[in-house]
């Protein structure tokens, strides 16, 4: 048998590219490819256009070839004659032998002449004499999305964001958006595929859609290829085999429960949490991350390590750590400040050795560094960097011992809180006495000043009077005044001064009270 190669079987054309009476311009030809989800696929040459149809005009399918009216003339001269022949089937003669179609504008109808060969009826009214040709009962339309398949004749509509993909004689095909036909025995379609899936499989090629914060890791005959993110990657050959995506992403992980014992053999249940990250996609998927059979977003593995090192490394830490020595260096740092605020009585500089508050050992960010530094010496060999761990809660994993403590903390605590109001009453008591004293000195000036300014006033009326006689005049009368006032002062009238002294010895003259 002859072999029957693939045509894109396109009606003659004209000058400008489009079939006979195609009312369109070389501007309206679709170029769907042009899209930049099809810029991979383009690149590589493996978009195929040679059976794009530019237009409707450009169908290979049979026209149009009578009316109605004429096949109501032909009916009414052949049934007729065909009455004559009872025998042979009367009316239903015509109606075997004659097939009179009908498509509607934008259909085609699929038919088999009964030779073997394959065809379609374009829009319009079709009669063919054909009594072994067997037409299809239903149009099919132009504008459906998908293949139109009759025997070895194709019509196919792709979609703008799909691709076709057809296999011929064992070869892939990509056809572009817009309505492609074809005749071939070989070629046989496969299915539209969306190009916004990240990964297309279409044959020996493999379509990668990264996005930015990963990293796609594939084998290309066995060798390690990282595809960057942020771009679309077009793996070209069988043996170029994608095996999974790689996330740049921060990660942060649970520590639940760990246990480990501290330097002082206090048995300590610790959960916490850690932050890492991949640096090296390379490293990670040579060294650590499984490849081979292995799920896309599958990163078990991987996960698996960096939490065993963060839990090593932070077992380390605490086995460094005294426990219960932090509540004797909290009682000390107690005594010290109790010390302190001894000296603060005795004006001790402010400031001058102030101790600072210390926390438990456990939640040092400096010595927690450490434990991150110690892990990384070996996630880093394989490309992971731990960021952070940090503890969340941290107990002797005993209930007594946590109970004990706890009642010694409620101890220091009240202790502190104690000589704090006691400290507070003593400075309190210091400032009401410095203020009483400052009120005294304050008072005892303003008498002395007083009294100075009183001092002052009477020098200056003595010297007044000294120098003027009717002053004196006035202020001698005035001291008369004052002796004669009261109800127990005496007058003596017609008496020399030589006999006061006797008058006032005699007590009929002086009564006493």
């Amino acid at each position: 048998m002859a072999k029957v190669e693939a045509s894109p079987l396109k009606a003659p054309l004209l000058q400008n590219g489009h079939g006979a009476g195609c009312s369109n311009t070389p501007e309206c030809a679709p170029k769907g490819e042009e899209s930049p989800a099809y810029q991979a696929f383009a690149a590589a040459g493996l978009v195929t256009t040679k059976y794009r149809l530019n237009c409707v005009d450009e169908l290979d399918c049979i026209n149009t070839n009578t009316t109605n009216v004429n096949n109501a003339m032909l009916r009414c001269a052949l049934l007729p004659a065909s009455c004559l022949c009872l025998p042979l089937g009367g009316p239903c003669c015509y109606l075997q032998a004659v097939h009179e179609i009908e498509v509607l504008d934008g259909s085609v109808r699929a038919f088999e002449d009964g030779d073997g060969s394959f065809g379609f009826f374009g829009p319009g009214l079709h009669r063919v004499v054909n009594p072994w040709m067997r037409v299809e009962k239903q149009n099919a339309k132009l504008s459906s999305q998908g293949v139109i398949r009759n025997g070895d004749r194709c019509l196919m509509t792709v979609p703008q964001g799909q691709i076709g993909f057809v296999m011929d004689m064992g070869q892939p095909v990509l056809l572009p958006p817009g309505l492609h036909q074809w005749r071939s025995s070989t070629m046989e379609f496969q299915e539209l595929v969306d190009l916004t899936s990240s990964v297309i499989r279409l044959g020996p090629y493999t379509c990668l859609t990264v996005d930015e914060g990963y990293s796609a890791v594939t084998q290309n005959n066995g060798k390690q290829v990282i595809l960057p993110g942020g771009a679309v990657h077009l793996l070209t050959h069988r043996n170029w085999k994608f095996e999974k995506f790689v996330s740049h992403k921060i990660q942060t992980d649970n520590l639940e429960r760990l246990e480990a014992t501290s330097a002082d053999n206090v048995l300590m249940t610790v959960s916490s949490t850690i932050n890492w990250r991949i640096f090296d996609v390379g490293v990670a998927a040579r060294m650590s991350a499984e490849t081979m059979g292995a799920r896309v977003d599958n990163m078990d593995k991987m996960r698996n390590d960096v939490l065993k090192q963060a839990e090593a490394s932070l077992s380390s830490f605490i086995g460094t750590v005294n426990y219960s020595g932090s509540f004797a260096l909290a009682a000390a740092h107690l005594e010290a400040e109790r010390d302190l605020g001894g000296k603060a009585l005795a004006a001790v500089p402010s400031g001058a050795d102030r101790l600072e508050p210390q926390g438990s050992p456990l939640f040092d960010l400096r010595q927690l560094a450490n434990a991150v530094t110690q892990a990384n010496a070996v996630t880093r060999q394989y490309g992971v960097e731990i960021i952070s761990i940090n503890i969340m809660t941290a107990k002797p994993a005993d209930p007594l011992l946590v109970s004990s403590l706890a009642k010694g903390a409620v101890a220091a605590a009240e202790a502190q809180q104690a000589e704090t109001a006691a400290r507070g009453n003593a400075n309190a008591a210091k400032i009401a006495a410095e203020g009483e004293a400052q009120a005294e000195v304050t008072r005892a000036r303003g008498t002395a000043e007083a009294d100075k300014i009183r001092a002052e006033g009477a020098k200056a009326a003595a010297d007044t009077l000294q120098t003027s006689p009717v002053a004196v005049a006035l202020a001698q009368i005035d001291r008369t005044g004052a002796a004669l006032e009261g109800a127990s002062a005496s007058y003596f009238f017609g008496a020399d001064a030589q006999n006061v002294g006797g008058l006032l010895a005699n007590p009929a003259v002086i009564q006493r009270k």
